[in-house]
């Protein structure tokens, strides 16, 4: 098949002839999504199926919302760890670990947007536990096997993670609010993952472009001592 030239393919793409063959491959981690108004009355069974000493996960604005879910919860509850940070910073992600090595926890449930969920993943990345997602955001971190360590390098959350996601319960006057700020921090992580993609392309081309002149000035070299 000859390269695209403008229009011309596009109409030889029609012809009976021309065959597309797509191939793909989509791996997904096992989860389980409970959507539903109310689904937050959900919480307490969907957690009995990942464990029995919940470490619940907060940020500090939303340590109310953490303590109401603990409620719920009951003696599956061990602690209420409200010191989810922005960006998952790699100290933090550290002290939570202990904390919750500590306390022996065997799931996590994380109440709350990317920084919470984020801060869970880690911590699931480290000791191998389930997590439970209570969103009160669109992050979609809940839904997606990819965390972000502050001045770390980039990995995926895979071995014992399976994830449990329950929405939780959002008042309607506060979905314009949540919405709006959403969509701005979404697009905030997009740009930044363009400018770091832009940047990494540049460094790649100055690479190769240094090599390039490397290996002319040792061929220069070697021709004239020959």
């Amino acid at each position: 098949m000859r390269p695209w030239r403008g229009g011309r393919f596009a109409r030889r793409a029609t012809s009976s002839s021309c065959i597309v063959n797509l191939r793909f491959i989509h791996e997904s981690l096992p989860s389980r999504v409970v959507f539903r108004a109310g689904a937050l009355a959900d919480l307490a069974p969907e957690t009995a199926r990942l464990g029995s000493r919940a470490f619940v996960i907060s940020t500090p604005g939303q340590k109310a919302l953490g303590e109401h879910c603990a409620g719920l919860l009951g003696s599956s509850a061990i602690v209420v760890y409200d010191r989810a940070k922005m960006h998952t910073p790699a100290d933090s992600v550290r002290a939570a670990v202990e904390h919750a090595t500590r306390l022996d926890a065997d799931c996590l449930i994380a109440i709350g947007g990317g920084s919470t969920i984020g801060l869970a993943k880690a911590i699931a990345f480290e000791r191998r536990l389930p997590i439970l997602a209570v969103a009160t955001t669109y992050s979609g971190s809940e839904v997606t096997a990819d965390l972000g360590l502050h001045r770390k390098r980039h990995q995926e959350c895979r071995a014992g993670c399976a994830h449990a996601a329950a929405h939780g319960d959002l008042r309607p006057a506060a979905h314009a609010e949540t919405a709006a700020e959403s969509f701005r921090d979404e697009r905030c992580e997009r740009d930044r993952s363009l400018r770091r993609g832009a940047l990494q392309r540049e460094r790649e081309s100055a690479r190769v472009a240094d090599g390039r002149r490397g290996a002319f000035a040792r061929s220069a070299t070697a021709c004239r001592r020959s």
